[in-house]
């Protein structure tokens, strides 16, 4: 069957289909291109013949693209949508009326031209058990899973997982440690899915659990109060803003979610700002209840947030340290305050980004905030760096400073901190310079493409905080040797013809 007429069956089909679990609509919006997919489904290899209960969904990531209920061949005919031009991987997930699956044999992709027809369905083979795998990154990352754990044996997956690199496992009540044998001691003997745990690894690391997705009912999560931070997981399958992921619990003013990526706070019935909750992610929350707590997480899959291709220009480690502080900021330019959306702030350490957050309007106040999570030792001297990015204007180190404290919250929406730079900045030019490869890793050498007939003489590389790291003059060659820290760096290249060529380098 032609492609066209099987668009047109599957819309139709479309038509009269009920969502299933919560997933949301189906984001068909602004989509350019659809794909038909007739397909069977089993479980584990055997054949299943679906009931009217059952629904197919296609996902790219968290987004419904395509939903279908059974057709009168026991074939589920479904239209997925996606943008025209882009490849984009699609998952599927299967609903019986009471069990999702999620683990499925086939992951293709949105360039191929359908899947399947009446007489010859594709096979989608549902497995029952799930598999979460997660991405360590070199140093510290916050984990919790929501793949259901039972005694111990969550807690020897993530050992096992992690063998080869781990140092540590940390949870609220102890710590475990890896003996120089391979043999983990101390601290807890079992997971818990309601809990946070940071975890330390010398090299980037997979942890895989293999289970089935724990029901967020199931997993009350306990609040200890008066100001105290509690470690909670998110045994949840969908990244979901706080503002939704929290709505069954009775926030009171001033408690605060923290991640690695972002802080939020609750003030006047809502999060500011509503930071994203993603699964295999932890937290930690402050609750200024005078009383403990409990609540359950809400599922809201028509608030799954959109995906920002937007990437920031202060490149941040989140994974160098252990712990964070949230520093609630306003920044002013000489006298002015700014209010500029495009204004971006740097948190840094010893020349390295380890936060970085735009400006953002809050109406009752009617000033621009920026929520900066740092993350440092204690003790460690923070400084800031501004960027206008609509401008390309990079501003010198701020005259303001703070010492690193674990957990600490520093000023608020009523009294921000105020973080102050000079009106000068370093303005790129409008002659750029390209560098390749860019981002480079830490010491990996980078080339300068500039014209051929231009003759290098001085190179100058400035550090996110306005400070000169390295100065080269003489005849020069366009490869430049690596640089040792990983930050934003701006290069300017100054050459015998008189030109001068600026451009941005990004150490990771």
């Amino acid at each position: 069957m032609k492609k066209t007429l099987l668009t047109i069956i599957a819309a139709l089909l479309l038509g009269g289909v009920v969502n299933a679990q919560d997933w949301g609509e189906t984001d068909s919006h602004a989509k350019s291109s659809n794909t038909p997919i007739v397909a069977s489904v089993t479980l584990d290899g055997n054949a299943v013949t679906p009931t009217a209960d059952y629904r197919l969904g296609a996902f790219v990531n968290d987004s419904l693209r395509g939903i279908a209920a059974p057709h009168t061949d026991n074939y589920f005919w479904i239209q997925v949508f996606y943008n025209q031009g882009t490849t984009e991987t699609i998952s599927f997930k299967l609903y019986d009326g009471n069990n999702e699956y999620t683990t499925c044999s086939v992951t293709p992709t949105t360039q191929e031209e359908g899947w399947g027809t009446p007489s010859n369905p594709v096979v989608l083979d549902f497995a029952t058990t799930q598999t979460q795998s997660t991405t360590l990154a070199a140093g510290w990352t916050w984990w919790s899973t929501p793949i259901e754990m039972e005694g111990n044996t969550g807690l020897e997956q993530l050992q096992n997982s992690i063998s080869q690199y781990g140092t540590k496992i940390m949870s609220q009540s102890g710590t475990r440690m890896k003996r120089p044998n391979g043999s983990w001691m101390g601290g807890f003997t079992s997971l818990e899915n309601e809990q946070c745990y940071k975890i330390n690894v010398s090299e980037t690391s997979t942890v895989t659990m293999t289970g089935v997705w724990a029901d967020p009912n199931d997993h009350e999560i306990t609040l200890a109060g008066d100001g105290q931070w509690n470690w909670i997981g998110y045994p949840v399958t969908i990244s979901q803003q706080a503002g939704s992921a929290l709505a069954n619990l009775t926030p009171e003013t001033g408690d605060a979610i923290m991640g690695p990526n972002g802080t939020g706070f609750y003030r006047n019935g809502r999060w500011i700002p509503n930071i994203t909750l993603t699964p295999g992610s932890g937290y930690l929350y402050k609750s200024n209840a005078s009383t403990t707590k409990t609540f359950v997480y809400a599922v809201n899959r028509s608030s799954i947030p959109y995906e920002t291709q937007e990437q920031p220009f202060w490149i941040a480690n989140t994974h160098r340290y252990e712990n964070c502080m949230a520093i609630v900021a306003v920044v002013y330019i000489g006298e002015e305050e700014q209010r500029d959306e495009t204004m971006e702030l740097g948190a840094f350490v010893n020349g390295e980004c380890t936060g970085s957050a735009k400006l953002f309007y809050v109406e009752e106040d009617d000033r621009y905030f920026t929520v900066l999570t740092v993350g440092a030792n204690d003790g460690d001297r923070i400084s800031f760096g501004l960027v206008n990015n609509s401008k390309g204007v990079v501003y010198n180190e701020s005259s303001d400073h703070l010492a690193f404290s674990k957990n600490a919250i520093v000023g608020y929406f009523d009294q921000p901190y105020e973080i102050h730079f000079s009106s000068l900045g370093i303005e790129e030019s409008t002659q750029r310079v390209a560098m390749y490869p860019n981002p480079v890793d830490r010491g990996q050498a980078f080339k300068l493409n500039i014209p051929q007939e231009e003759e290098v003489l001085d190179v100058t590389i400035v550090n996110a905080l306005g400070a000169v790291v390295r100065h080269d003059t003489g005849a020069l060659k366009s490869t430049i040797t690596g640089l040792p820290v990983a930050g934003v760096y701006t290069i300017k290249v100054y050459c015998r013809s008189g030109n001068t060529y600026y451009g941005r380098l990004i150490v990771k």
